[in-house]
């Protein structure tokens, strides 16, 4: 769940006066077809202003930061084992704190992976009807995301723990990680 902060809610009673301010302009001085195009526009104009409004305001306003993060490999269950603490140093509360980690296998340093093996395709008619279940597939890039703290509150900090299976084909990784606060 995401917090509204003050800001979010000024934003909303803002455009929300707005849109009915101008849509009653519009009621009076549009007939027909004007009418109803106008508002429709109107109306997408004003979800739009909206949707990135709140964006950039949760960028702002939901600030933290991950500290100590380390990493350990259990070799007897074959996982990985990521480790630290997230702290809010903003001055509201997050709602929910996402760590992706993306795996890279660095096996190319070595001459085992080739390069057409990193690439991704971004064709919808090729991710849509490829072979998804293929067993022999192996893919050298893994993200995954976890949700590591629920109601953060402002300047709290809190331990977390990440845990999934490694890929046994792997043979020299690179760790990615991103945060995201909503």
């Amino acid at each position: 769940m995401t917090y509204l902060t003050f800001f979010h809610w000024l934003l909303l009673g803002v455009l929300g006066g707005l849109y009915v301010l101008v849509t009653m302009v519009m009621l009076r001085k549009l007939r027909g077809q004007f009418l109803a195009v106008g508002i429709l526009i109107w109306t997408l104009s004003i979800f739009a202003i909206a949707s990135i409004g709140m964006i950039s305001l949760d960028k702002q306003t939901k600030k933290v930061t991950i500290d100590d993060l380390e990493n350990k490999r259990n070799l007897r269950s074959e996982t990985l084992v990521f480790t630290g603490y997230v702290s809010n140093v903003g001055d509201f509360t997050v709602g929910e704190v996402t760590l992706s980690i993306k795996l890279i296998n660095k096996g190319s340093a070595a001459g085992t992976v080739k390069g057409t093996d990193f690439y991704q395709t971004n064709n919808f008619w090729e991710m849509m009807f490829s072979a998804k279940g293929d067993k022999k597939a192996k893919p050298n890039t893994i993200t995954i995301e976890r949700v590591i703290a629920t109601n953060l509150k402002p300047e709290e900090r809190r331990a977390f723990s990440v845990d999934f299976a490694f890929p046994t084909y792997f043979s020299d990784v690179a760790f990615r990680t991103t945060v995201s606060a909503h």
